[in-house]
């Protein structure tokens, strides 16, 4: 997407190629109801860039005229600009419009992005806490950083496979299979490292080399325009039927092999003449660099006020795409690449970029915020970096089992201690009232736990949590607690799972505990607030100008559903059942602090309670406990 067509050769059909990609991103992602396969257009423009690149870059070669200080300068002059400004923008309007942590995430992504790493941060962020990626201004930024870190390596390699004599064509095929077969092998084990990998997605843009340096035989216009045609079919096709769930090397197979035919076929076909290298679709294909950085900032910044884009508000959304791209294309891009000397052009503009650059890593360690809110908001402003971990024995207690992380044998009871043995099993919601625990407890009460993400003490929930939970089923077996306390994110799972088969699922491992001589308490779930708590309080004290100590609205009738089947299922079993919701709300709300100060909050997210939380929940759970069982 990236390319210039500033070159001997230009084909009007490229153009048209990218008008259809980039039309097929902007539409599909703006209106996410409509068509499934937005995404298929990163695999388009891959191609064609790897295919304009590679063209311009062996025809130099050949001629002895390549330089790759020249091929360089002439990217920074293609990118930068355009980036520059729609990372700028984007970081100021992310400023004023989030009220959370969203600030500092978008500028440790503006970071990324003038690095060209956008893609390995985005990897590394990947994760069980990680932010919807839906909400993330820059995410798109990936392809761009896949695309720069492929040319870091590709001049070279063409250079060295000219020098030495080597076939262009047999070498770029090897690179292209090679890396197709290293995606194959690492979808199956990372599918979140397959799709942001430069390695494994290389094959896209060495098909497009391929393709620029391989010798066709001579085509009849019958064969070009069938040629083509297959290609359009492809590549629409997998636009229509290929849908965004879980990354596969084969999904971007039929985008690549149709934009590869189309190519291929030449820019004198019917196909091509008439559809590709029409005024409008040329036109369109001139903005697409622009139009694809400005669309995705402006959609996630727009559902910040709606959950789902209404189409009226898409249509204006995909409008102001259209209109801040021609202008970034007229005003920016059209000047600055008439722009001479290349040498001191290029010069300011890493400058420019470099500075933008240092801003975004200043503003990712510093939220500006705090340098205008009173004290007690930034109180709220500073659990967006709240960590949680420090107490929470994670990676040792509290496992992830998509990664194969087994229990520590420390997470059960110790050979000499004295006192009632309790164990706590769930996912990560148990894995923070842990620590709460644990310090009302002290030393009179041993505690284990047993904590895998995402995975409640259900039976038959996944094959992933299943494999935890057998694990977590065996240790308590050994341990032989005196009393269990199943705690979860419950409404998440009765969502997913139905309530019905929660209970069924609860039902297994409350025969198994029993089984073994242990107590079961179930714990009901947390009033869940819509959104991340410090987000919700800095909200309301902005119409207020005074933090909350309760919110309205939670919990919602999903999380009353589940607290009323879990009670029932309790009283069925003879259990004992803890309400957190009849202990944290009244008919005036939930409440969002664990003491008098409002500054001090009960959960950091929407649910995973604080240390603080932990110890108010704790501490009367314990006492519910001791008065029905212990004492």
């Amino acid at each position: 997407m990236t390319d210039h067509n500033q070159n001997a050769g230009y084909r009007p059909d490229i153009d048209g190629l990218r008008a259809i990609a980039v039309v097929a991103v902007v539409i599909f992602h703006a209106l996410p109801r409509t068509l499934p396969g937005g995404f298929v257009g990163v695999d388009i423009f891959f191609v064609i860039s790897g295919f304009l690149i590679t063209r311009l870059i062996a025809e130099k070669i050949k001629v002895q005229s390549f330089s790759f200080l020249d091929f360089y300068r002439r990217r920074i002059r293609r990118i930068y600009p355009s980036l520059m400004l729609v990372l700028a923008c984007t970081a100021v309007a992310s400023l004023a419009i989030y009220w959370g942590n969203e600030g500092q995430s978008v500028a440790w992504h503006v970071f990324g992005a003038s690095l060209f790493l956008p893609n390995v941060f985005l990897w590394q962020e990947a994760g069980y806490f990680d932010a919807d990626a839906q909400a993330k201004p820059l995410l798109h930024l990936w392809s761009l950083g896949i695309e720069e870190q492929f040319y870091i390596a590709w001049p070279l390699l063409l250079w060295f496979s000219v020098r030495r004599g080597w076939s262009l064509t047999l070498i770029l095929s090897a690179v292209t299979i090679g890396s197709f077969a290293y995606g194959l092998y690492l979808a199956r084990i990372d599918p979140v490292a397959a799709f942001y990998s430069p390695f494994s997605r290389a094959w896209e843009l060495s098909i497009g080399g391929a393709l620029a340096v391989a010798n066709f035989p001579r085509l009849g216009s019958k064969e070009k325009t069938a040629a083509a045609a297959l290609g359009l079919l492809l590549t629409v096709g997998s636009m229509v039927l290929i849908r965004e769930a879980n990354f596969s090397v084969w999904h971007a197979v039929f985008p690549t092999v149709g934009t590869g035919l189309l190519i291929a076929a030449g820019p004198y076909n019917f196909v091509s003449a008439r559809l590709l290298s029409a005024k409008w679709m040329v036109s369109i294909g001139l903005i697409s660099y622009p139009l694809y950085l400005w669309h995705w900032p402006i959609i996630v910044l727009s559902r910040v006020h709606f959950e789902s884009l209404p189409k009226i508000a898409a249509v204006g959304v995909i409008a102001l795409s259209f209109a801040l791209a021609t202008a970034t294309f007229l005003l920016v891009e059209r000047p600055i690449q008439r722009t001479q000397p290349l040498r001191r052009l290029s010069s300011q503009l890493l400058g420019g970029m470099a500075v933008l650059s240092l801003l975004g890593l200043a503003g990712s360690q510093v939220d500006v915020r705090t340098f205008w809110y009173p004290p007690e908001v930034v109180s709220v402003l500073n659990y967006a970096r709240y960590d949680f971990e420090k107490d929470s024995r994670v990676g040792e207690c509290w496992v992830d089992p998509s990664k194969n992380q087994d229990f520590s044998p420390t997470c059960g009871f110790r050979a000499d201690g004295n006192g009632p043995r309790l164990a706590i099993w769930g996912d990560s919601h148990s894995g923070r009232l842990y620590p709460g625990l644990h310090r009302v407890t002290g030393q009179e009460i041993q505690i284990a736990e047993y904590v895998a993400n995402g995975c409640p003490p259900i039976q038959n929930y996944s094959e992933v949590c299943q494999r935890a939970n057998d694990k977590a089923i065996i240790a308590l077996g050994n341990q032989q607690p005196d009393l269990v306390i199943l705690f979860a994110n419950w409404p998440f799972y009765a969502e997913r799972y139905q309530a019905g088969q929660v209970v069924d699922g609860l039902n297994a491992y409350i025969d198994k505990l029993q089984a073994i001589g242990s107590t079961v308490v179930i714990a009901g779930p947390f009033p869940s607030f819509k959104e991340d708590l410090p987000t919700a309080i800095l909200k309301d004290w902005s119409k207020r100008r005074r933090l909350p100590t309760r919110l309205k609205g939670v919990p919602d009738g999903r999380t009353m559903t589940i607290e009323q089947d879990l009670r029932a299922l309790a009283t069925d079993r003879g259990l004992q059942f803890f309400s957190i919701i009849d202990m944290l709300c009244n008919q005036d709300g939930c409440r969002t602090s664990y003491t008098d100060n409002p500054s001090d909050l009960i959960t950091w997210d929407y649910g995973h309670m604080t240390t603080g939380g932990a110890e108010l929940v704790g501490a009367e759970l314990l006492r519910a406990i001791r008065a029905n069982m212990l004492d």
